[in-house]
């Protein structure tokens, strides 16, 4: 599935239940994550250790860290569906092609908030997708853009942590 250069690259199927009332959006998968076939694979993103420390845990595996988003109703997922990108550069992103957003909505009618992880996430998410206005989901969900976790946007741990805790109280208390 990996190849370096400018090949096409796939992203991943979605985490999250149903009753998901929160979703948090990437691009696409790193290099690394691709290689792992995990969300937020590079050792030196700050996602995961993000969420452990907002949720006062510690992981051991990745479905360990899948499980704690289902049991806080958030669900995870990339705005592409696929691309081609020379390295994990968002700034190298060609040819977008955004994920089947209709079906996940249908899938997920209780989203309250969408979090686009980093400015190009949202940037191409209301470029390419937009805010969902269909009547199949009751509450309109709001989107909001939070500070990317990738080891190359140098906001310091803190502030992101701030930042990220803020939104996700917003839905999970």
């Amino acid at each position: 599935m990996m190849t370096r250069g400018d090949a096409m690259l796939h992203a991943f199927e979605p985490i999250g239940k149903p009753d998901a009332r929160l979703v948090i959006l990437g691009t696409m998968p790193s290099v690394r994550s691709l290689e792992l076939g995990e969300y937020y694979g590079h050792s030196r993103n700050a996602f995961w250790p993000l969420i452990a420390s907002i949720f006062h845990t510690e992981f051991s595996n990745y479905q360990e860290k899948k499980n704690l988003l289902e049991s806080h109703k958030i669900a995870l997922w990339d705005v592409l569906a696929a691309c081609e990108r020379d390295g994990s550069a968002d700034s190298e992103i060609k040819n977008a092609v955004p994920n089947d957003f209709s079906r996940f909505w249908r899938e997920h009618q209780q989203l309250e908030l969408i979090c686009c992880n980093g400015q190009t996430a949202l940037r191409l998410f209301l470029r390419l997708v937009g805010i969902p206005d269909f009547p199949i989901v009751p509450k309109q969900p709001r989107c909001i853009g939070l500070p990317s976790t990738s080891p190359a946007f140098t906001l310091d741990f803190a502030q992101k942590k701030a930042a990220w805790s803020k939104a996700l109280e917003l839905i999970v208390g």
